[in-house]
């Protein structure tokens, strides 16, 4: 999914119980049973730009590579989304038409990674499946790093996979985080007070997403602000950007947020429901561009490392 699939999930408020249901109906339909990898392995991705944004960090793209099927294609890497699936028309290039919303028995690789799916959902995406020449055709999604340990090494713009951070030549990661849902809840402090951030790889425009009042509290005073209409599956929605010099801390950093926003027409009531369960708002890779990002799904566990 786009960042925009991501910014539509933040405003329908619990996010993580949204995407836990989504994750639960793909289960119980037999759409998701996950991706089967090496136990180590090491993908290299590239960057997407968004000319209307100006923003060269818009999503994350995997290399991927199909038997039979000359080419190279894309997968956009997004742990907002439970679980990988091909997007339909694009996936149609590779596989032809499917009947049953799922394509069964996939063997393909993603930069140099076998990886392996009794079957993957195909849902309708017609969004501009080519961007920047690169064809892309569907996401990688949270199923890809269950039960192991990863490494983001934004700088060298790889992902490397292993058991453990000892698997990965990292230590050990420091700080528990939260999983629920199927989503990453990290530890943070904002504005001087202890919070839980989504963490999406599929979001990149902006470092932070947050609420109306976090946005107009953080934004410069004076500062220019931006509008942007940027789209979800089936839907318009308007976000509102603003420059700050505030900071988030988090795992002993202090992170430089320089970008701030928040979607227009949220229900303040529900933002407020958000803020007292202790959810400050969403973060990407936006954040930890400068650094490496281990986190550690089976101890819950991650640090950030520079």
């Amino acid at each position: 999914m786009s960042k925009n699939v991501r910014i539509a999930l933040f405003v329908a408020g619990l996010m993580f119980g949204f995407l836990g249901a989504e994750a639960q109906k793909a289960d119980k339909e037999g759409t998701a049973p996950g991706l089967y990898t090496e136990d180590t392995g090491q993908i290299s991705f590239d960057w997407v730009k968004d000319d209307e944004l100006e923003e060269p960090h818009s999503a994350m793209l995997f290399p991927v590579f199909f038997e039979n099927k000359p080419g190279k294609f894309y997968m956009q890497f997004d742990l907002g989304s439970p679980y990988s699936m091909f997007y339909r028309p694009a996936s149609e290039q590779i596989f032809g038409p499917d009947s049953a919303g799922r394509i069964r028995n996939v063997t393909f690789r993603i930069d140099g990674m076998e990886v392996r799916a009794g079957e993957i959902p195909v849902r309708a995406y017609e969004g501009g499946p080519v961007k920047d020449g690169k064809i892309i055709v569907g996401t990688i999604g949270m199923d890809l790093v269950m039960g192991k340990a990863f490494l983001l090494d934004y700088p060298n713009r790889r992902l490397m996979i292993g058991a453990n951070a000892a698997a990965l030549g990292a230590p050990d990661p420091t700080e528990a985080f939260v999983y629920t849902g199927k989503s990453i809840l990290l530890p943070a402090v904002l504005r001087g007070k202890k919070t839980m951030l989504f963490f999406d790889t599929g979001s990149s425009a902006y470092p932070l997403l947050a609420g109306r009042e976090t946005f107009e509290a953080m934004a410069e005073k004076g500062g220019s602000r931006r509008r942007t209409e940027v789209k979800s599956w089936d839907k318009m929605l308007t976000v509102q950007s603003a420059p700050t010099s505030e900071t988030i801390e988090m795992n002993g950093h202090r992170l430089p947020v320089r970008t701030v926003a928040f979607t227009e027409g949220t229900d303040p009531a529900q933002a407020r429901q958000m803020a007292a369960m202790g959810i400050g708002g969403m973060t990407g890779n936006k954040l930890f561009l400068e650094n490496r990002l281990l986190i550690d799904m089976t101890l819950k566990r991650f640090s950030i490392l520079d």
